[in-house]
């Protein structure tokens, strides 16, 4: 996974901040690094021979979710890097991730800066979540939701709706649907619902998938039926199984 290719490419054409800059509260050595490393994080990867040679052949066999993150950090810098843009309090340096959050033409460097943007949590970011459910790409729109659970502002839940109700994507809508049924909006529940019982084979397995975390004992009978009739479609089938075996000690 590619991420960040620079927060961007503004950095390239920003001065590095020196002990001059009034607004920086880090030693100016650390953030003049920082941006060094964001002009070179996209070339930098492991060179071939430390895949075989070094401890990262053992790294990147790893199959655990901690293993995967780990993978992914050691061969993108872009990954560390982000986190520390979501963290840094200097106003350069967010500005740059809110310009990227924005405007970046790669989907993948704009989720990761979205993201990191939600990561500080400021109300302010609502409408940059806002432009990223109504980009024309989904893979943008997904990730305006994943940022908007991370940011966790009440004024989340009217997104969410909006994104249930409106996006043409079966993957965008479900995703915002178990997002607001883990806010007790009833319309979460009554999506995942619905797309378990009538939905493309993607979006009844994600449905069911978390209807199983998120629904009651009344949804026992809806996904053991649905697994019952399912005949053609193995991943639906292993998704309504686990959801039922999930409800089923839910039923009254």
């Amino acid at each position: 996974m590619r991420v960040l290719a620079l927060a961007l490419l503004l950095v390239a054409c920003t001065p590095a901040i020196r002990s001059e800059s009034p607004e920086s509260k880090y030693d100016p050595q650390i953030v003049a690094s920082f941006l060094d490393l964001l002009r070179v994080q996209d070339r930098t990867r492991p060179p071939q021979s430390d895949f075989t040679d070094t401890a990262l052949k053992d790294l990147v066999m790893l199959g655990t979710p901690e293993g995967y993150h780990l993978r992914n950090r050691y061969i993108n810098l872009g990954i560390s890097l982000s986190q520390g843009l979501a963290a840094a309090d200097d106003k350069r340096l967010k500005d740059q991730l809110i310009e990227t959050a924005r405007w970046e033409r790669n989907p993948e460097i704009r989720a990761v800066a979205l993201i990191a943007l939600a990561a500080r949590r400021e109300p302010a970011s609502k409408r940059y979540f806002e432009e990223a459910l109504n980009n024309p790409k989904p893979e943008i729109r997904f990730a305006g939701l994943e940022a908007l659970r991370i940011w966790d502002q009440p004024e989340a839940k009217d997104l969410y709706v909006y994104a249930v109700r409106s996006d043409k994507s079966p993957v965008v809508r479900i995703y915002a649907a178990q997002a607001l049924a883990r806010l007790g909006d009833p319309l979460g529940l009554e999506t995942l619902r619905e797309a378990v019982k009538g939905g493309g084979w993607l979006d009844c397995a994600m449905a069911a998938r978390y209807l199983g975390d998120l629904g009651t004992g009344d949804d026992y009978d809806l996904v053991l039926d649905r697994m019952v009739r399912e005949q053609t479609n193995d991943f639906v089938k292993a998704e309504t199984a686990i959801a039922a075996l999930k409800l089923f000690p839910k039923k009254s």
